[in-house]
């Protein structure tokens, strides 16, 4: 007979194959702190980075090489530097963008001016929208007269600026520019090919009073230059279509346009020459 034996049982406890759930949540939480700290500090790392670059760049010099003229095609960035009194070098960081601008439209021939600073890389751009003469011009200036022109909102350009901007492509002239003048010169330049005759000369008083001086109506008296001015105009036109050509571009012809309803042609007799 063969006896067999039962084996005998282990005293030791089996180890439990699965993790508790408890267990497992804190593995969970461990790893998920773990990543967020990685994130923070990967953040926190590039941040810094991108801040040690921002006051690096702030307050790294510029030159005129690191200024870019953008929108305008005449007026070069040496005439933009000097007229503007932009001094060189200057950091990002030390430039007001507003003031240049102010110091840009009161300096030179623009209608607008934006200035935007770039840090990557370190820059300045200056954008611009040039003025476009139209006419050349005078004003006085105490007891002298000045030379300048004039763009189609009847601003004042200096002339110094002629060799900067495209000349005006006519001999049109404005005499006695003023501020106060600013709204009367624009409407007529505005006009000025609808007035049945090629507009040659305006002329304003100091008291304001306009006269126009054009090819084939000789002179033209408008009076006070804000009164009814474009009613006067159209005055113009009209009474251009309605002359007999034997009239029109006779020496001596004027007309009085003070009251645009009752316009008067006048004539001059020619000065005859003593013998």
């Amino acid at each position: 007979m063969i006896n067999e034996t039962t084996p005998k049982k282990s005293s030791r406890p089996k180890a439990n194959s699965k993790i508790s759930p408890n267990h497992s949540y804190k593995l969970k939480q461990r790893k998920l702190f773990f990543v967020s700290l990685w994130r923070i500090s990967f953040h926190m790392m590039i941040s810094g980075t991108i801040f040690w670059v921002l006051i690096i760049n702030g307050w790294r010099p510029i030159d005129a090489q690191n200024i870019k003229i953008k929108g305008s095609n005449n007026l070069k960035k040496t005439v933009v530097i000097s007229e503007s009194e932009l001094s060189l070098p200057f950091t990002l960081f030390s430039l007001d963008p507003n003031k240049l601008e102010e110091s840009i439209l009161r300096k030179l021939p623009v209608r607008s001016a934006i200035v935007r600073r770039h840090i990557i890389p370190p820059s300045l751009e200056i954008h611009l929208q040039e003025r476009e003469p139209i006419a050349y011009a005078t004003r006085l200036k105490g007891d002298l007269t000045e030379k300048g022109l004039v763009d189609k909102e009847g601003e004042w350009i200096p002339i110094k600026f002629l060799t900067s901007l495209p000349k005006p492509t006519s001999s049109l002239s404005v005499e006695g520019w003023s501020t106060q003048h600013k709204e009367s010169i624009s409407i007529l330049l505005k006009n000025r090919n609808h007035l049945g005759s090629p507009l040659q000369r305006i002329i304003l008083s100091p008291k304001g009073e306009l006269n126009l001086e054009t090819k084939d109506l000789g002179m033209i008296e408008l009076g006070l230059s804000r009164g009814r001015l474009l009613g006067k105009l159209k005055a113009i036109a009209h009474l251009s279509k309605e002359l007999p050509s034997n009239i029109r571009n006779k020496p001596g012809m004027s007309i009085d346009m003070t009251d645009p309803s009752k316009p008067e042609l006048q004539f001059s007799e020619p000065k005859r020459q003593l013998n």
